[in-house]
């Protein structure tokens, strides 16, 4: 169709709706998402090289902070990367890395992915089913290539064990807590040094980011070590885990139920640590997307005078990669 090839091969000079109001013209490509992903957006997909960015509002919690600006993408539907034909690596060029070894606190072996050579460190956790291959598998690292090329970021995705814990039915509740506590302590004893190791400057600050369940693990990160993590991006996330406790409760659990150990966080310590944080919880009422939780969370954050920033997207805050891509995009463009 003629829409999908000026979609996919056009350059065509348009107008952007920017922050400021204004409108500026732009001779710049608009490259998409992979053609089997378009499915999820009928409503935009007909006439998304028409459409135009409206940033999304953003509800500043105790802080004033710059807002997104409106960048390259045009719509949810064009996010940057390279044609639906292309490797899912943005570049040839790219520098990508897999590691693997052997975590003792797990007992398994572990991988991590490394993109990029250069540039800040973004620690990116999988959702529910994923892996350290997810985010290059979903096009992420393809929609971010620019930005790694550019040497501004480098990613590092690592593996999960939700199916050995908070999902793992047939466990007992206290192990599927006690494996959780196991993994934060994987992250902060083994990752963390390891991205040290990679950046060649120990202490470095990290950046968290995951989008469902990949958002609790981002968040809870930063809660836990806001003297190395300063900085994390949590998509449509959940941060009460009780439905995955079976009514059971124990103090492993509490130490990663974020509402519930944020409520009552009062350390002097945590609390200066949290001031230097940049956290940023987005959800939106677009497909699939359901906002309460994060609502919620952020009403927990706001009780201990937190400063943080509840993204809402509106109808381009749904819960899918599509979402996700378009979100991203806009977060490293504004803040590396």
């Amino acid at each position: 169709m003629w829409w999908l090839r000026k979609l996919r091969h056009g350059l065509a000079c348009r107008t952007r709706t920017v922050r400021a109001g204004r409108t500026l013209t732009s001779d710049l490509p608009l490259p998409c998402l992979l053609t089997s992903q378009f499915f999820l957006l009928p409503s935009y997909f007909p006439c998304a090289s028409y459409l135009k960015l409206r940033p999304a509002k953003f509800r500043n919690m105790f802080c004033e902070r710059n807002g997104l600006r409106s960048l390259r993408s045009e719509s949810i539907l064009s996010s940057p990367g390279l044609s639906p034909t292309a490797d899912p690596v943005c570049s040839q060029a790219m520098h990508r890395d897999h590691h693997n070894w052997y975590s003792h606190r797990l007992s398994r072996d572990m991988g991590v992915n490394v993109y990029g050579h250069y540039g800040m460190p973004i620690l990116a956790f999988p959702t529910s089913c994923g892996d350290e291959h997810e985010q290059e598998g979903q096009g992420m690292i393809r929609t971010l290539g620019p930005y790694l090329d550019a040497g501004r970021i480098r990613i590092f995705c690592i593996n999960g064990v939700q199916s050995d814990s908070f999902s793992n039915k047939g466990a007992h509740p206290f192990h599927r807590s006690w494996l959780q506590a196991q993994y934060g302590d994987y992250v902060a004893s083994e990752v963390f040094p390891f991205i040290d190791s990679v950046c060649q400057t120990p202490g470095i600050p990290i950046t968290t980011y995951g989008a469902s369940l990949g958002a609790y693990h981002a968040a809870n990160t930063l809660f836990k070590h806001p003297d190395h993590v300063k900085r994390c991006y949590a998509l449509s996330g959940v941060y009460d885990m009780r439905d995955s406790m079976d009514g059971m409760y124990d103090d492993n659990f509490y130490f990663n139920n974020p509402v519930d150990y944020m409520a009552n966080q009062n350390d002097p310590w945590f609390l200066h640590q949290y001031g230097s944080c940049d956290i940023h919880l987005a959800t939106g009422c677009g497909p699939w997307e359901n906002s309460g939780p994060t609502y919620q969370f952020s009403a927990v954050l706001a009780s201990r005078g937190i400063a943080h920033h509840l993204d809402d997207w509106g109808p381009k805050g749904g819960h899918e990669w599509p979402y996700w891509h378009h979100q991203m995009w806009e977060y490293v463009g504004a803040h590396f």
